[in-house]
């Protein structure tokens, strides 16, 4: 990219950060040692909805990252249209189109990683919010793990998130 040498790791597919097959649990200790400067996350644009949770959950881990909205051919074929400006603006991070069995986008994505890579803003300041009661519950649990040593080099927000959905892998932190 631009004459920098960038180290990329494929890590296995997988739809979601939950832990609950090995493919998952391989990706998200990658992603939480703490190892990778940044995360590029491939989206299949066809199926946008399905492939957003693992965004989601990727922002949640507060982890800086470029959107490369993949098979936008397809999406558009199919009728789907996505504003990836928009979708930037939502989600807090560079969002790129892209068709990679066509190399469409690839300097795209080059550029976006490099600018994340510099940029001191690099991670999202987007936060699911879970309605009223449940981010009551949030900010409790929250609050109680910001004095528990073994919460640190976590996000916070993500680690309660987890926690309150029964992740038995985050709850072997506390153990």
């Amino acid at each position: 990219c631009r004459g920098h040498k960038l180290t990329l790791v494929d890590l296995p597919g997988t739809y979601s950060m939950t832990s609950y097959s090995l493919e998952e649990r391989i990706a998200r200790g990658f992603l939480l040692s703490g190892e990778p400067d940044l995360v590029l996350d491939v989206v299949d644009a066809s199926n946008l909805e399905r492939n957003l949770v693992l965004t989601f959950q990727l922002l949640e881990m507060r982890m800086p990252m470029v959107v490369s909205l993949n098979m936008m051919d397809v999406a558009e074929g199919g009728g789907v249209r996505i504003d990836p400006k928009r979708l930037s603006e939502q989600l807090g991070v560079r969002v790129v189109p892209t068709v990679a069995k066509k190399g469409r986008g690839k300097k795209e994505v080059c550029e976006a990683l490099m600018s994340t890579y510099k940029s001191k803003d690099a991670v999202s300041d987007f936060r699911l919010d879970y309605g009223p009661q449940l981010e009551q519950s949030l900010a409790t649990v929250e609050q109680a793990l910001a004095a528990d040593d073994r919460a640190s080099g976590y996000d916070l927000r993500w680690l309660t998130v987890r926690l309150m959905a029964g992740d038995q892998e985050v709850r072997k932190i506390f153990a």
